[in-house]
């Protein structure tokens, strides 16, 4: 790296983005298979010597991080991201084929999601019975008796 070269505000945001990209993704996939939230402090559960809450800590900040970035991305790239609204012909801007069918596709992702509909039916059930395979019926969370709390053997008078 020359330091003759100029710091590129545009080059940095796009690494930036996807570093943060990355970071919610590995979190966000680390957090999908955790245990519920009572088992894995009941356990102290880790994974790469970090907890639960410590992944969900790095999964808020690198997604909060990276809506802000984008944010920056969009207004360093505003003349590629606009020529992407333009018809290729008239160079006017106007509504794509390309925007419509990727809205129309986001559309149903969400619908079927929410209809509880296969694929995204079985991401969801195979969430659930990964976390429901951490609980262990036969082993209960440490829980304080009566006999061990102080006002438990006070008696009046």
């Amino acid at each position: 790296m020359s330091t003759c070269e100029p710091f590129v505000w545009r080059t940095f945001t796009s690494v930036f983005l996807a570093a943060c990209f990355l970071g919610a993704v590995a979190s966000g996939s680390v957090l999908f298979l955790s245990p519920p939230g009572r088992v894995a402090n009941w356990t102290n559960w880790a994974i790469a010597g970090l907890t639960k809450h410590e992944w969900i800590a790095l999964h808020v900040c690198f997604s909060a991080v990276f809506l802000v970035v984008a944010g920056f991305h969009v207004f360093f790239n505003w003349r590629p991201l606009l020529s992407y609204f333009k018809d290729r012909i008239s160079r006017r801007i106007g509504l794509r084929a390309e925007w419509v069918a990727a809205l129309v596709v986001a559309g149903l992702v969400g619908w079927a999601a929410l209809a509880d509909l296969p694929p995204f039916q079985w991401l969801l059930a195979a969430s659930e019975n990964l976390k429901q395979r951490w609980e262990q019926p036969d082993k209960r969370a440490p829980s304080r008796t009566p006999s061990c709390s102080p006002s438990a053997n006070w008696r009046p008078g």
